[in-house]
C-alpha cells in the first residue's frame, strides 16, 4: 500500500486527488523509458530463443504465455481503480524468464563445446 502510495504522489499535480489521475511529463517519461528497456530484454530473449531452436514458433510462444500470464490475468484493482503497477509485473515477469531462457542458452552451448 506505502509504494502505490507513493506511486500515485508521483503522478498526482496541485490541486488533484487520487480518482483524478493525469500522468505528468516525468511520469511519461520514466515509463517511456521502461518500456524501451522492456522491448529490449524481450528482443534479446526472442533471439536466444531463435538461435536456440531455429524457428520463430517458440519466441511466439512465449509471448503468447507472457501476455496471457504476466499481462491479462493478473490484472490488480487499487483503490482508485486502475492498475497503476502493471508496468512492474510485466517486468518482473519478463526478467525472470529471460534469465530462465538465458541460464538454458548458456548450458546448451557449455555442453556443445
Amino acid at each position: 500500500m506505502f509504494l502505490i502510495r507513493v506511486f500515485n504522489g508521483f503522478l498526482l499535480r496541485e490541486g488533484q486527488n487520487e480518482n483524478q489521475i493525469e500522468m505528468s511529463f516525468a511520469a511519461m517519461a520514466l515509463m517511456s523509458i521502461g518500456y524501451m528497456i522492456l522491448a529490449g530484454i524481450m528482443g534479446i530473449k526472442w533471439g536466444l530463443l531463435f538461435r536456440m531452436t531455429g524457428n520463430l514458433w517458440v519466441g511466439l510462444g512465449d509471448h503468447l504465455f507472457n501476455n496471457s500470464v504476466a499481462t491479462n490475468m493478473l490484472h490488480v484493482v487499487s483503490s482508485t481503480g486502475a492498475d497503476e503497477l502493471q508496468i512492474v509485473r510485466i517486468m518482473a515477469a519478463q526478467v525472470i524468464s529471460s534469465a530462465f531462457v538465458l541460464a538454458i542458452y548458456i548450458c546448451r552451448n557449455r555442453k556443445s563445446r
